[in-house]
């Protein structure tokens, strides 16, 4: 009776596949919200890519020129324009608020537009 016994515990230890449970595993690595969101849009030949992009408040947005043209980046909320940006170069505009931010680029294909949207909360002490 007591090998039998034995002979069951063994058993079902075994055949839980020595996994531990599923609380206990291992999480895959957490990509940090800046490298997510990437918060780059790259201006190409064919117009801004991505052409929506996210961030939260207070993140910085860099529009880096990947054509062989200079660009202008006009935001549609009354800003300044960007000065010309050449083949290269780069455009970097902070966001302090929460909305939605449409532009367009002046320079470029007729109807080149894009969307920067700031919604997401800012979480103290969570690096973005």
């Amino acid at each position: 009776m007591r090998k039998v016994l034995l002979t069951l515990v063994l058993l079902a230890v075994a055949g839980c596949g020595g996994q531990a449970p599923p609380e206990e595993r291992a999480l895959p690595p957490v990509v940090s919200t800046e490298l997510a969101a990437g918060k780059v849009v790259r201006l190409t030949e064919a117009g801004p890519v991505p052409n929506r992009l996210i961030a939260g408040p207070g993140d910085t947005i860099t529009w880096r020129n990947e054509s062989a043209k200079p660009r202008v980046v006009s935001l549609l909320d009354g800003t300044p324009p960007s000065k010309e940006i050449p083949p290269g170069g780069r455009y970097e505009r902070a966001f302090p608020t929460s909305g939605t931010f449409a532009y367009r680029l002046d320079n470029a294909k007729k109807g080149t537009a894009g969307v920067i949207e700031i919604n997401l909360p800012a979480v103290p002490g969570v690096p973005r």
